[in-house]
């Protein structure tokens, strides 16, 4: 207050300071700690849910492994034969859950290939169509000349089946379903994608895949945690929670982008950018096999899970092959060195303690150099030991848990066919 020289009140002073900017900039920190802090929470739980996958594929490569053998003893004799049948079923759906969660720790093992969506959302439209309800409609367009992308045509089968559960579950009666895809540029997609959970945009072009649903759409607070495994808001037994989170993994894992737009009562729009390739598609390559019997050939197993190690022994034995085994990388090195036999092929886990199956390969090839290789896991960890085999045209890799037919295939195209082989990629 301000008053003259009597003492009479004249008025106020008053210091007016705009502090717009500050506030703002203090807003702007804030949303980027939280969006830190939910990335760095997705990457623990990621971590986490790809470590307890690696150890439960073990456990299903076992259940699968023995079901089969046991399926082939029983012949047709009921009810043993179904019983182990539903044994065996149930083994696959687990495993289809373990891949859910390694896809999200980014820890899937995946091969990559040229994929065009204008060429391959279409195949994937009847399945789509199963999927959902006949009272929702399915529509799809792209653009002309749509780009190329460097992804495994499984994980994008996988991505539109997830969020097409997603979006059926959403719509209460009627709906629609639109699916689109765009070609992108850099600065189009720094304009789109504006929360981007701990991605960043770091290539100069992208396809851009939309799918778009007009079902109950969900509040800001759900969409916080729709990439969280485990987090539904769907009925109990009705959602296992890792469609979304799936769907995070497949994105993080291909350098993708992803944004979800959603409004309660409105619908919910799904983006996700895969950077643009520039390869040019190659002519695939052909591979036969002579059966799937062996005949006496000499296969190496390295494994340090004793119970997948036993089983592989026992499916090899009974498919005609001699099988040595060894539980650790320095063993198999020793086993060769010192042993008469000619190794016709190595079988080696990806990921074992002290070196890793890509060094053991390169260590034997320089003991015998015509060694045909195949690499087994479920955990994504090419070169774990920080070195990669001097070849990797020269092995495959199968992933767990496969079947006994699925593993004599794979055998009989290294030993008598097309030995090259889209090598996974590792991604942290």
């Amino acid at each position: 207050p301000h008053h003259d020289e009597q003492g009479t009140f004249q008025g106020f002073y008053a210091l007016i300071n705009d502090v717009t900017e500050r506030v703002d900039a203090d807003h702007k920190q804030a949303e980027l700690r939280e969006q830190l802090a939910r990335s760095q929470k997705l990457e623990a739980i990621g971590r986490l849910a790809g470590g307890v996958a690696h150890d439960f594929n073990n456990m299903l490569q076992v259940i699968l492994g023995y079901s089969d053998i046991a399926l082939a003893e029983a012949g047709t004799s009921e009810p043993l034969s179904g019983f182990l049948g539903e044994i065996r079923k149930a083994a696959r759906r687990s495993a289809g859950l373990t891949q859910q969660l390694l896809a999200f720790s980014r820890r899937q093992l995946v091969a990559p290939t040229l994929v065009n969506l204008a060429e391959h959302v279409p195949q994937c439209l009847k399945m789509l169509r199963q999927l959902v309800r006949d009272d929702i409609q399915i529509s799809w367009e792209h653009e002309n000349e749509l780009w190329n992308i460097l992804v495994d045509p499984v994980q994008i089968d996988h991505l539109l089946a997830n969020l097409a559960v997603n979006a059926r579950d959403s719509i209460t009666s009627h709906g629609t379903i639109h699916i689109s895809a765009r070609n992108l540029e850099a600065e189009d997609a720094r304009q789109l994608f504006q929360d981007l959970s701990g991605l960043s945009i770091t290539e100069d072009a992208y396809v851009l895949l939309t799918i778009h649903d007009n079902g109950c759409g969900m509040d800001d607070v759900t969409r916080q945690r729709i990439y969280e495994p485990f987090f539904t808001t769907k009925e109990v037994g009705k959602g296992s929670g890792l469609g979304l989170s799936m769907v995070y993994g497949i994105v993080t894992q291909n350098n993708g982008l992803i944004q979800v737009q959603s409004k309660p009562g409105v619908g919910t729009t799904v983006s996700v950018g895969f950077p643009r390739t520039m390869e040019e598609p190659q002519s695939p390559a052909t591979a036969s096999g002579t059966g799937r019997g062996g005949h006496g050939e000499t296969v190496l197993i390295v494994e340090d899970e004793p119970m997948v190690l036993g089983l592989a022994q026992s499916l090899l034995e009974g498919l005609g092959y001699v099988v040595i085994t060894a539980r650790t990388a320095p063993e198999a090195i020793r086993t060769v060195s010192t042993s008469m036999k000619h190794v016709d092929l190595l079988i080696t886990d990806i990921v074992m303690p002290g070196m890793g199956g890509a060094e053991l390969i390169r260590r034997l090839r320089q003991i015998q150099p015509d060694l045909k290789a195949l690499m087994i896991s479920g955990y994504q960890a090419l070169h774990t030991d920080g070195t990669e085999p001097a070849d990797q045209s020269r092995f495959e890799i199968l992933r767990k848990p496969f079947t006994g037919a699925e593993l004599a295939d794979r055998i009989q195209r290294i030993l008598h066919g097309a030995t090259d082989a889209n090598v996974p990629s590792h991604q942290e």
